[in-house]
């Protein structure tokens, strides 16, 4: 097997182990089911950002991007998994996230192979800022959703956080 296959396996067999536990705490209510969510959105961000790492394709990683995106259009007609989403709505949100990383690879790590920190650091905002932005705009409106001054200025932070480090 080629290291890049073998490093697929192992990276998604961990989003799998990673999914699971967050299952797992979300079904015996040790979390809440926006907590799971952030969680899952910032840890799959995480895998994401340091693919290249581990894939030298960028084209190969559009392909599971897309993969993953039909999956997220077929979870959403089955409804599942129903653990993301508690008492709301369902959320088109994980498809906004695969259209996210298509769209970072495609103006990114695409056109630039030899500079794939520029589609970490894209990448590294979206998993980051937004999670963080969600919990520190809920903790302070005290209801989801809407959105805070205080969730756009933690956005902001963690954005320029990840954009430095992405430069170190």
């Amino acid at each position: 097997m080629e290291t890049g296959s073998v490093s697929l396996v192992m990276l998604f067999g961990v989003f799998i182990l990673f999914t699971s536990f967050l299952h797992w705490l979300a079904s015996t209510e040790k979390i809440e089911p926006l907590t799971g969510r952030r969680w899952l959105h910032a840890g799959t961000g995480l895998l994401v950002a340091f693919t290249p790492w581990f894939i030298e394709s960028a084209a190969f990683l559009f392909v599971i991007a897309f993969v993953f995106g039909l999956g997220t259009i077929a979870g959403k007609i089955l409804r599942w998994p129903e653990w993301l989403n508690g008492n709301r709505k369902q959320s088109w949100g994980t498809l906004y996230f695969c259209l996210g990383v298509a769209s970072a690879l495609l103006l990114t790590w695409w056109p630039m192979p030899s500079r794939p920190w520029v589609f970490q650091a894209a990448i590294l905002v979206m998993a980051l800022a937004d999670p963080a932005a969600s919990w520190v705009g809920t903790r302070y409106s005290g209801s989801e959703g809407k959105k805070t001054l205080a969730g756009s200025a933690a956005f902001f932070v963690v954005a320029m956080a990840a954009i430095t480090l992405s430069l170190l």
